[in-house]
Order: C-alpha cells, then sequence, then structure tokens
C-alpha cells in the first residue's frame, strides 16, 4: 500500500512538471516557414574519392521552440520536404547526441527570422554526414503580423477615442478584436517593453509607425472590451509622410561582385509567404530624409539586420546586364523597448521579467535532475537527465536553490 501512494505522487508530480513544461513551451514556440533551405548528404563510405554528396532543396514549415530568452532551439513539430528526396526530417533537439548519431547547430533569431546552420553525424555507424542550412521567418497566417499605425485625434472619452488606428501591412482587410475585418482597426493601447508606446519618447506622435505584433482585447472598467496591441518590435518613419506603396523587409545576402549589377540583397514582402526577391541597388535618397538617418539605414544592412521600407522596384542596365534597384518612399528605424527593473534573478525580455530558461515573473525555473539515466554508446557514460520548466510555486521535495529558482530531484 506505501508502495502505491508513493507511486501515486510520483505519478502526480510527473504529471505537473508535464503540464507546466508544456506551457512553457507554448509561451516560446513560434510557427516557422522556410524560405530558403540547402540540404548536403554524404556517405559514410564512399567509392570515389572525394565522396559524391547530395544536395537537396529544403522547404516547408515547422513550429519552433526558443526557451531562455532565444538561447536555445527546438523543432517541436515540422512539415519539411526535400528535392530530391533524401530522407531529412529535423530533429527535435539540433544539438542532442544519441545512438552513436552527434548533432550540431548554432542559430541566430531576430524576432522573426530564424536562421540555422546544423550537421547530422551517424558516420559512426556508417550513417551519413547530414549537413543542412535553412532561413525561416515566422508564419504570419498564425503568429504575429505587420501593422502601420497612426494617432487617433477624435475628441471623445479616453479610452473609447485618443488611441491608435492600426492596419496590417500590404492587406486590404485587418482583423480587429472585435472579430470584425476592418480597412484599420482601433486599438486603445500599444503596449511595448515595460509599458506602452506612449511611454516611449523617441519619436512625434505625427511620426508614422510600423509594429510588429498582433491585436487582442482587454477590459476597461465600465468601458467594456477594446482592442489593444501587442507590440513585439516597433520601427518609427524617417520622415513624417505615411507610406501607400508595398511594404517590404531587405537583408544584405553577402554576396559581393566585381561588376554591376550586382544582386546583394534580398527582398520580402511583409505579410507574405511570396518568394524572394533579389536586388542590386537601394535608394534610399528619394524619401528626403536627412543623410544621418540615411546612414543609420544603412548601417543596419550592413550589420545583417533587416531594414523594412515601404517603394517600388525599377529595372536599370548595368555595366554588365540588367538590375533591379529599389526607390523607398519611406523606411523604419527600430524603437527601442522601454526598459524595466527586475527582481533578482529576472532579467527584462520580450515585454516581461523572466528568468534565463523563461519564466515570466512571478512564475519560478524549475530544475529537475534524475529519472531515467542515460548511457552513451560511444563512450558507455552514464548521466542523469536534466529538464527545465516554469512552475507557480516551489513544492516540496522540489526546493528554493536561489532567486527565481527551484530544484528537484527525481527518484
Amino acid at each position: 500500500m506505501k508502495a502505491l501512494k508513493y507511486f501515486s505522487f510520483i505519478a502526480i508530480l510527473l504529471s505537473c512538471f508535464i503540464s507546466a513544461f508544456t506551457s512553457a513551451q507554448t509561451r516560446g514556440s513560434y510557427p516557422f516557414i522556410v524560405v530558403e533551405g540547402k540540404v548536403v548528404v554524404t556517405p559514410a563510405r564512399c567509392i570515389t574519392n572525394p565522396c559524391t554528396t547530395t544536395s537537396a532543396r529544403l522547404t516547408g514549415s515547422f513550429v519552433g521552440f526558443l526557451p531562455g530568452n532565444g538561447s536555445q532551439l527546438f523543432f517541436t513539430s515540422s512539415s519539411v520536404d526535400t528535392s530530391p528526396d533524401v530522407g531529412f526530417e529535423l530533429p527535435q533537439d539540433p544539438n542532442e547526441d544519441s545512438d552513436g548519431t552527434n548533432r550540431e547547430a548554432t542559430f541566430s533569431f531576430d524576432g522573426n527570422l530564424l536562421k540555422v546552420t546544423g550537421t547530422v553525424d551517424s558516420r559512426a555507424f556508417d550513417g551519413p554526414l547530414i549537413e543542412y542550412f535553412m532561413v525561416a521567418k515566422i508564419n504570419a497566417a498564425h503568429g504575429e503580423e505587420y501593422f502601420t499605425a497612426r494617432p487617433d485625434y477624435r475628441k471623445c472619452v479616453s479610452p473609447l477615442c485618443g488611441g491608435y488606428f492600426v492596419k496590417a501591412v500590404n492587406k486590404r482587410l485587418t482583423s480587429c478584436a472585435d472579430g470584425t475585418r476592418q480597412p484599420e482597426c482601433y486599438v486603445a493601447s500599444i503596449t511595448y517593453g515595460a509599458g506602452t508606446l506612449e511611454d516611449q519618447q523617441s519619436f512625434s506622435n505625427r511620426t508614422p509607425l510600423l509594429l510588429l505584433g498582433n491585436i487582442s482585447s482587454e477590459e476597461f472598467n465600465s468601458f467594456g472590451k477594446l482592442g489593444v496591441f501587442n507590440a513585439k518590435a516597433a520601427y518609427k518613419s524617417a520622415t513624417q509622410t505615411s507610406a501607400t506603396e508595398r511594404f517590404f523587409s531587405i537583408e544584405n545576402n553577402g554576396i559581393v561582385c566585381i561588376t554591376s549589377p550586382c544582386f546583394s540583397y534580398d527582398q520580402n514582402i511583409l505579410n507574405s509567404n511570396s518568394r524572394t526577391i533579389s536586388l542590386s541597388n537601394i535608394n534610399l535618397e528619394k524619401t528626403g530624409t536627412s543623410a544621418d538617418l540615411i546612414e543609420q539605414a544603412q548601417s543596419l544592412l550592413a550589420n545583417g539586420e533587416p531594414l523594412f521600407a515601404a517603394g517600388r522596384n525599377y529595372s536599370y542596365k548595368g555595366f554588365a546586364g540588367i538590375g533591379v534597384e529599389f526607390v523607398a518612399q519611406q523606411f523604419y528605424l527600430p524603437i527601442k523597448p522601454a526598459a524595466t527593473i527586475c527582481e533578482k534573478g529576472y532579467e527584462y525580455s520580450d515585454g516581461a521579467c523572466r528568468t534565463p530558461y523563461g519564466c515570466k515573473f512571478p512564475e519560478l525555473e524549475l530544475t529537475g535532475y534524475g529519472g531515467a539515466p542515460v548511457i552513451d554508446p560511444t563512450t558507455g557514460q552514464v548521466t542523469s537527465s536534466i529538464s527545465k520548466s516554469c512552475v507557480k510555486e516551489c513544492v516540496a521535495p522540489a526546493f528554493m536553490s536561489g532567486p527565481g529558482q527551484c530544484k528537484v530531484y527525481y527518484p
């Protein structure tokens, strides 16, 4: 009977752990769509020297889980294809070694684009070496989208007036908090960083804004539910002219040429899964803004960061062929979110105070040790598994090990 009670307690504890881990995963999960990808397969044993490799194009979508303020990466689900078919699937943990297979991956994530370079090496057991690279962006149809925002100057009682009108870029209609689809939606406030966007003093209220985020609803006392905008990133325009052209993101792809045109930039339409367009030149001078702001925009591109702009593409004749120049009507520069002071053990990230793993204050970061041992098939070394999750309180047999930190040793 005592044994039955003991195992029942362990089952309940594990159930709570799994529930908390699942909740944590939801907060750090993003749906991605692959915009560029490549897989190279090299067999373990070769008839020819050097080995004959197979290259394939990688396409599809997946859900990426980025806990710990984006310091880790997991592929919780994926639906990817390769052409030709080389039988490749994204590993759930791209840095896990198991069953004689070594996995390593490096990545970067800017809140929209995820770039991953990885290997899956099974040559120790005569399997292939798989090298993969991909660029993926958040699937806007399932997550955040890009919006323009303009202040509401109507004169009536706040919060019914005085907020912002937001509009999804490159779309005719926008889904509002009340479920309707309108040319633009009214939101009572825009949350960004530690407070509202109105708290940020780095722009004039006449400056057109570009936002990445989503619309939700919030209860406003006797006024009922109103729309609010949750901004994950915010950008101010180079001039006070509202853009009417199509909106794009532009990045430096690293291509260097000794002649022109040189297609050194990749262009993607915001809020769209359309193909990437190659650009050979970017013209920001037509916006009529200052040389200082143009230099800031060029600095973003030089440092590998995206530049968001509205404008059109034009063909021109270069020395060695026809080039494509993007002429900007407007471009946007980042607004830094307001900082906040967090409790010891927490740091400000993604709109809240969080532990290194990503648990939002006042949640605690639970580190679990033990459980089923892990045996390295190559060295025979036995190690204990380590898991992390977010919990509301530290319940025995777990114990507080530091500010915001809770530990538990499983049998």
